[in-house]
């Protein structure tokens, strides 16, 4: 079973050809503490199951994935997000929100 945990806020860094691009994902805890996991982390623990992860767009729950770029690069998503993920950028930044 999977714990389910909600994104509120991005660590984002700016590539070498200028765009921005996830570096971690941050929220609270049912306590009120913070957490971040680097991508990395968070992708593995998609992929092996340990946790879903979501964000809330428009009053629902959408649910983050694993996407993979035309060069094999793995990054985190929405479902609906296309080949960018532009909900996740549009959210906070973890340093701003803490």
């Amino acid at each position: 079973m999977s714990l389910r945990v909600a994104i509120e806020s991005v660590l984002k860094e700016q590539t070498s050809a200028g765009k921005a691009r996830v570096r971690a994902v941050g929220g609270t805890t049912l306590g009120g503490g913070r957490w971040m996991l680097l991508e990395n982390q968070a992708i593995n623990a998609i992929e092996r199951g340990r946790s879903e992860f979501f964000v809330h767009k428009e009053n629902r729950q959408v649910l983050v994935v694993v996407g993979t770029s035309a060069d094999g690069v793995k990054y985190l998503k929405t479902v609906e997000d296309r080949d960018e993920p532009d909900a996740l950028l549009s959210l906070p930044d973890y340093n701003s929100k803490f």
